[in-house]
């Protein structure tokens, strides 16, 4: 009788190691399908992202240069009233424009930002990558137009100690706070990537 207690045991122990397998083996394979959802779903979204072409800013620098006449085209009116100050960006992918190029584009953004007026009445002293940086994005012009008297400056970090602790802060890569002084090849502006975060 012993031995058939031990047996009954035994068998209950051996089919909770079984079930408790495929418990893990399940769990396990919905994971795997779950993972291969989202990577099939991933690159059906990229799929998309490349498929859809915009003209690119480029082209329209060169239709102004040529003196094509052919009709834009017709620019929706935003149905919240955007400030007319803030800088919006030109194009979402930045264009490879030359300095002739970029120059054309920030004298066409400049009867929206007036500021624009002041660098390109000096654009002599203004290097090619900054006055392209501007031209793709009008967000850089407080840094760029002061590039010229604060040329090769290092801000000291002690300005970051100011920011509140518990917020995060936005350095994007023109932040003045950086300086315009060159950490490698360049300065941060031109040379930095997106928004820059400082581990605390």
């Amino acid at each position: 009788m012993g031995r058939k207690k031990d047996w009954k045991k035994r068998r209950k122990r051996i089919l909770r190691r079984k079930l408790l397998r495929a418990a893990v083996l399940l769990v396990m394979l919905f994971m795997v399908i779950g993972m291969v959802a989202l990577a099939v779903v991933g690159v059906k979204k990229l799929a998309g992202l490349f498929e859809k072409e915009k003209p690119a800013a480029s082209d329209k620098v060169e239709q102004v240069e040529k003196g094509d006449k052919t009709k834009e085209p017709e620019k929706k009116e935003p149905e919240e009233q955007e400030d007319e100050t803030t800088p919006q960006l030109v194009s979402n992918t930045p264009q490879n424009l030359t300095r002739e190029q970029s120059i054309a584009q920030i004298t066409k953004m400049s009867e929206t930002y007036s500021d624009m007026k002041e660098i390109l009445e000096r654009q002599e002293e203004y290097p090619d990558e900054l006055l392209l940086m501007l031209a793709n994005n009008p967000e850089t012009l407080e840094f760029v137009k002061n590039y010229p008297a604060l040329q090769g400056t290092v801000n000291n970090a002690d300005q970051l100690k100011k920011i509140r602790e518990g917020s995060i802060p936005l350095l994007i890569q023109w932040d003045e706070r950086w300086g315009y002084g060159a950490y490698g090849d360049s300065n941060i502006a031109i040379s930095g990537c997106g928004p820059t975060c400082l581990p605390w």
